[in-house]
């Protein structure tokens, strides 16, 4: 049985070795984005009370990719959020998860 700290040690000694070796990521970029796609679809899945309604549709751009989705006109708002708050923490996510694989990740939520 292994200890716990000592999977927790080889666990950040793994990334630590994997940071240091320069590579960033060792997925191709297609598959990068269609994970943070899929991933970005379960979270607006969650939100929204029509979860069947939701379309994901990335647009490559030149520095990144545009998510562009579109919900019910009823869930537009809780997509959104007040003041802004839940898409502005969908943004934060997909910013961050951009930075790791330093690509940039935008979103668009539409009617539709």
């Amino acid at each position: 049985m292994v200890d716990a700290d000592e999977g927790l040690r080889a666990a950040l000694s793994d990334a630590k070795a994997h940071r240091d070796s320069g590579t960033m990521c060792r997925m191709p970029i297609d598959a990068i984005d269609s994970s943070v796609c899929t991933l970005l679809s379960k979270i607006v899945s969650a939100l929204v009370d029509q979860p069947e309604e939701v379309r994901i549709t990335p647009t490559p751009q030149s520095e990144g990719v545009c998510f562009r989705v579109a919900v019910h006109r009823d869930d537009v708002g809780k997509l959104i959020g007040k003041q802004g708050r839940t898409a502005r923490s969908l943004r934060i996510i997909l910013s961050a998860i951009g930075m790791k694989v330093r690509r940039r990740y935008s979103l668009d939520i539409v009617e539709g």
